[in-house]
């Protein structure tokens, strides 16, 4: 069977999942849509497919699913209309823009019988899967330290618009409330604080979780930081043991006091296998296939959305968030 593919946004990602999705013997990229023509006509001839316009338009074409790599604020109606016409969706994060728009989209998803998988690509990048697989094998994080940050916010117009992107920390931070739940657990309390240095929404903040069993977790992060490497870097600490990623690039293991430790790099491996959208890609049409589950389900990305929401609370009332068993 030959999965028949739609895009909806022809942009960065649209590009980067038509470039692989062009190469996957499985798949065939029917059509593009962008209200942009000439990035739709780019890539709709990079992918063979025909260029389009609109959602209307594109779920006119016979498809089986669509990836939605529009902006944020498209996302609740580009999934819940691709769902209900009966297509397999995979939608970049996050979700929507706001809890209840996020709700309705999971509402939507637990009635479909259909495939829908969010694109938080960490989770098939290598210096995390190296890092998972550690901890499955007995690693217990006891510290963890993230940073992440982004260079500047004007690469596109509306990006420090809250209205539309449900905040700074909707958008890339969000994969390390991912990588926190997946890597240690889900928290029991988050402390949060924010400041709007440089833009007029906040784009700088520093976070701590605690866990249960003593664990705590920090994330730090700016929106202004001049793209000095590394722009992500965790430090996991165990059992007098670490775990330390610079990018998607390295990783190190050091297993013990006074043993030598080893860097595992992956500078030469091509940039979609690095950050992990190609891995995403290939499980999100296996699953489609009927050859395995969704990766990364709707419930997973509300829970991430749910540390969002729990960080601006704590924000806005200065106090720390308690946070519902999972």
């Amino acid at each position: 069977m030959t999965v028949k593919v739609g895009i909806l946004g022809a942009g960065d990602m649209g590009r980067m999942h038509g470039d692989m999705l062009s190469k996957d013997a499985r798949v065939q990229v029917v059509a593009v849509a962008d209200l942009d023509a000439k990035r739709a006509d780019l890539l709709a001839h990079q992918c063979g497919a025909r260029p389009l316009e609109t959602l209307d338009q594109l779920l006119d074409c016979g498809l089986d699913a669509i990836y939605i790599t529009s902006p944020n604020w498209t996302h609740l109606e580009a999934v819940t209309r691709s769902l209900s016409a009966g297509l397999h969706v995979f939608s970049e994060k996050p979700m929507a823009i706001s809890m209840t728009d996020a709700k309705k989209v999971l509402e939507a998803v637990e009635r479909s019988p259909k495939v829908y998988q969010l694109g938080f690509n960490r989770r098939f990048a290598p210096v995390y899967k190296f890092c998972r697989e550690r901890v499955e094998a007995g690693f217990k994080p006891y510290v963890v330290n993230i940073r992440m940050n982004e260079g500047e916010m004007t690469n596109r117009p509306w990006i420090t618009d809250r209205a539309r992107t449900g905040g700074y920390l909707n958008e890339n931070t969000i994969h390390f409330m991912d990588m926190l739940r997946w890597l240690v657990g889900d928290p029991t309390e988050v402390f949060a604080l924010g400041e709007a240095n440089c833009y007029a929404d906040q784009v700088d903040f520093v976070i701590a979780f605690k866990f249960d069993g003593g664990r705590m977790a920090s994330i730090t992060t700016s929106g202004h930081a001049s793209w000095f490497y590394p722009w992500e870097r965790m430090e996991i600490v165990g059992d007098h043991e670490a775990l330390v990623t610079e990018e998607v690039l390295r990783v190190m293991h050091s297993p013990g006091v006074a043993k030598p430790a080893v860097w595992y790099d992956y500078f030469q491996v091509p940039k979609p296998a690095q950050w992990g959208y190609e891995g995403g890609d290939r499980s999100f049409v296996s699953a489609v296939l009927g050859e395995g589950p969704s990766a990364f389900t709707a419930s997973e990305g509300y829970k991430a959305m749910a540390l969002v929401e729990a960080c601006y609370e704590s924000i806005r009332t200065g106090q720390k968030v308690v946070l519902r068993k999972a």
